[in-house]
């Protein structure tokens, strides 16, 4: 075991244990050298050919990058340990949070926007060359991430890591599972394959929507061998919230022999998007009622590579008995009744795509996989346009604000390299750099008041503050807000703040805040408007301040004056990841990563316009420009693209950073000039002239980039950043 303060590899310093199981530790670390926050793993393996192997397969699980997946940044050797270097992901994990609500179980619509997310990721896994098992899915290993979307872990339960260039010996693997979410074939040894894993996610589900652990299927398969009942009751006579669809997609999902499940994630996903389009009972209990989304009008699609069937993994298993369950009986189209274990009765399936290589074995996303157990204590979840920092650490220079809020003079920025940027920050002549310190965390949002004079900065530290934009002095910190916060915008006169507040841990809700702040003071409460289904991941304000929208699995219209519900958005059933007005308040745009789509709204009507359909892989983020003309949008591809807002045709595209993720999007007042900012390693935060297309700014903003805004003249760029800073970068020369 390693102790606090052991640095590995001259950068990686340990801040404490997080997790120990099977063969391996996780540890909480802190990068040095990008000052950020990770996750070690830590593994030991005496034979010379497994080192080899961990090698191999660290780097194809660097490769691996989705957003419901955590990523794998380094792997080294020291000592007698192998180390996976990965993202930190705070946080409770969805058990933790199951146990605390009222019934033991979730909302349905929320449950069934995270597997929508989880069965994308599997399909990601499981069509990899070669393929990659997870065999550990349940409710522990996952957690709601930096914008609300579900991440899927592995806390690390040794389970031998099957490789593709050579074969492991018996001896040579631990089995790790946990029974009331482990398959048949693995409980027995038997192999796993894609389908194991949907049993395990569909068992999660179960959980999560019941409140109810499902019975383990060696119970289950002694049942039906002796003549009694499965025991497995369906889901729908568990909670009045699940439809008799859902339940029976769930239970086809988790039959015992593997031929009778649904042959993949994809099919699996559509099954379930089509199950959820009946109306779901709501539980009489609740006073207001969940309002349930329709599907996404995307249609999942299998993609290129499909898995291959059971490969036989070598396991030194636990002594179990090797039952053998009769032959499937012949499926059926019927799912009205509630089927046996061993008569499963199937729906419609789509043919099978063709078959990956048959060499190809699969990886098994264990000990190696992304895992990350216990998160930070106080912070339940991350609000949504925040990333751990991998920059390479650089402050700016200029004028630096300390904690206190004085001011102290430093080397011009145009002139040192080490400002923050590079040689296009001098080319441009970038005045001074205010640097504005005092957050204890990641700092998630900035915004300035209407006259320019203040900004707002909240964070991962659970306060809102204001700073004099001038002088960067502090003025005021709030108090302890209960979540991590995102101011969103100012009213038009200044009189009010509003906050969004993404989960509140004490009461389990999520909303936005509005905080007077006449004479420039943080002052009470004056209203709160309420989501439904937490965590809050986006939130926007009209320019006239009158509307507010708040995005979560689903988009809601409120009057901001009133709190009023003016409309609940039918058509938007994935996490939100940013939500955005246009100037004259008619149109509303919406990115939902998990479904790749960007939809643009009536406001008036409440309905639904346009959808931009494979606008990125996955969006993130999304503007308008001061005229309202152009639609800016950016994802998880790198790309900056522009829209027609008008009749959704294409514009342009910038390359931000390629393979790169764009937190915010902000054009200046006069439209003259569009920013964006994220996680790109190569330039943080970048600016473009819209005209000519002509990078102006590549600028190193000392950590990812989670939110940037232009002042009202224009003339200062604000970024809040991953390293608990804002900076105010002067570009009156542009």
């Amino acid at each position: 075991m390693l102790t606090p303060g052991t640095i590995l590899q001259g950068r990686y310093r340990v801040v404490r244990q997080l997790a120990r199981g099977g063969m391996g530790t996780v540890y909480e670390a802190s990068d040095e050298r990008l000052d950020a926050v990770v996750a070690l793993k830590e593994t030991s393996f005496d034979d010379e050919e497994m080192r080899r192997q961990f090698e191999r397969e660290a780097r194809l699980l660097a490769r691996l990058e989705h957003p419901a997946l955590p990523r794998v940044s380094d792997h080294f050797t020291e000592g007698d340990g192998q180390f996976l270097v990965m993202q930190y992901v705070g946080g409770e994990d969805l058990e933790a949070m199951r146990r605390r609500r009222e019934g033991g179980s979730f909302p349905a619509p929320q449950v069934l926007a995270w597997a929508d997310q989880l069965l994308d990721a599997l399909d990601y896994l499981h069509t990899r060359e070669p393929s990659v098992i997870h065999r550990d899915i349940k409710p522990q290993n996952m957690k709601l991430g930096e914008r609300g979307q579900v991440i899927l872990l592995d806390f690390g339960l040794a389970k031998g890591y099957a490789s593709h260039t050579s074969p492991l010996t018996p001896a040579a693997s631990v089995v790790g599972y946990t029974p009331a979410y482990a398959p048949l074939e693995q409980i027995q040894g038997a192999g796993t394959d894609a389908r194991s894993d949907l049993y395990s996610l569909a068992a999660t589900l179960y959980h999560l929507l019941t409140g109810v652990a499902p019975p383990n299927a060696l119970a289950r398969a002694d049942a039906v061998l002796n003549g009694l009942p499965d025991p497995l009751r369906p889901a729908d006579e568990l909670s009045a919230g699940v439809s008799p669809e859902v339940a029976a997609v769930l239970r086809q999902a988790m039959a015992l022999r593997r031929d009778q499940r649904l042959s993949s994630a994809p099919a699996m996903r559509r099954a379930l998007r089509e199950a959820d389009k009946t109306p779901r009972p709501q539980p009489s209990r609740q006073s207001t009622a969940t309002v349930v989304m329709p599907p996404s009008r995307t249609e999942p699609q299998p993609r290129a590579a499909h898995t291959q069937g059971a490969t036989r993994q070598p396991t030194a298993r636990l002594a179990t008995p090797n039952i053998a369950l009769p032959p499937a009986a012949p499926s059926a189209t019927d799912m009205s009744s509630a089927p046996t274990a061993i008569q499963e009765r199937t729906p419609p399936q789509t043919p099978s795509p063709a078959p990956s290589k048959k060499n190809a074995r699969p990886l098994l996303l264990g000990g190696l996989a992304a895992l990350l157990l216990v998160g930070v204590v106080g912070a339940v979840l991350m609000f949504t346009v925040f990333r751990k920092s991998d920059s390479n650490g650089r402050k700016p220079t200029g004028i630096a604000a300390t904690d206190a809020g004085t001011t102290s003079p430093a080397a011009p920025a145009s002139s040192d390299k080490a400002s923050g940027a590079d040689g296009a920050n001098s080319a441009a002549g970038v005045g001074r750099v205010l640097t504005l310190s005092g957050h204890e965390g990641e700092v998630h949002s900035v915004v300035f008041t209407p006259d320019g004079k203040l900004v707002a900065s909240g964070g991962e530290d659970r306060t809102v503050r204001l700073w004099d934009a001038q002088t960067g002095q502090l003025r005021e910190t709030s108090q302890d807000l209960g979540s991590s916060t995102r101011p969103v915008a100012f009213s038009p006169d200044g009189r009010w703040l509003a906050v969004a507040l993404n989960y509140v841990e004490s009461s389990g809700q999520c909303g936005v805040v509005l905080l007077d702040t006449q004479g420039s003071k943080l002052g009470a409460e004056a209203r709160r408007v309420q989501a439904q289904n937490c965590p809050l991941s986006s939130a926007a304000l009209s320019a006239d301040g009158r509307l507010l929208a708040t995005g979560t699995n689903e988009v809601r219209l409120w009057n901001a004056q009133t709190g009023e519900l003016l409309h609940t958005l039918e058509g938007q059933s994935v996490i939100t990841e940013s939500v955005a007005f246009s100037p004259d308040g008619q149109m509303l745009a919406s990115a939902g990563h998990v479904d790749s789509t960007v939809r643009l709204w009536d406001v008036r009507a409440g309905t639904l316009k346009q959808e931009l359909k494979s606008a990125h892989e996955a969006p993130t983020a999304v503007a308008f420009s001061p005229d309202g003309k152009l639609l800016a949008t950016g994802g998880y591809d790198g790309a900056l693209k522009f829209w027609d807002a008008a009749g959704g045709a294409p514009k342009r595209t910038f390359d931000y950073a390629p393979g790169s993720v764009i937190n915010s999007i902000a054009f200046s007042p006069d439209g003259r000039l569009v920013a964006c900012g994220g996680n790109g390693s190569d330039g943080e935060l970048k600016v473009w002239d819209t005209r000519t297309g002509e990078l102006k700014l590549d600028l190193k903003a000392g950590g990812v980039v989670s939110s940037l805004t232009f002042s009202p003249d224009g003339r200062t760029l604000a970024c809040a950043a991953s390293d608990k800073t804002v900076k105010l970068w002067d570009i009156s020369r542009l």
